[in-house]
């Protein structure tokens, strides 16, 4: 039930492109998750080979980017796995 609404909230935006880069509120929780971690993945594969430190480096400028409500509990739930984790290989 829950992915059908990720699915529904992005294919139903107005840009008719996606979800709007901008933090709504007006979006599921389980939507505002799913920015953040496509956020993280998008990062991750620019970098060739990524070490424990792009990872650290990644999560902080989610932290920072993402500040508001669910969308920060979300981005310090995924920086606190990835920073107390010793991450080998992606």
């Amino acid at each position: 039930m829950g992915v059908f609404q990720v699915v529904k909230e992005h294919h139903g935006a107005k840009n008719g492109i996606g979800f709007n880069d901008s933090q709504s509120i007006s979006l599921q929780s389980l939507s505002m998750f799913y920015l953040i971690v496509e956020d993280f993945v998008d990062a991750v594969l620019k970098v060739e080979t990524p070490a424990q430190e792009d990872i650290q480096k990644i999560c902080m400028e989610l932290q920072k980017k993402y500040t508001k409500g669910i969308y920060k509990k979300a981005a310090d739930a995924l920086s606190s796995i990835c920073l107390t984790k010793k991450i080998s290989k992606f």
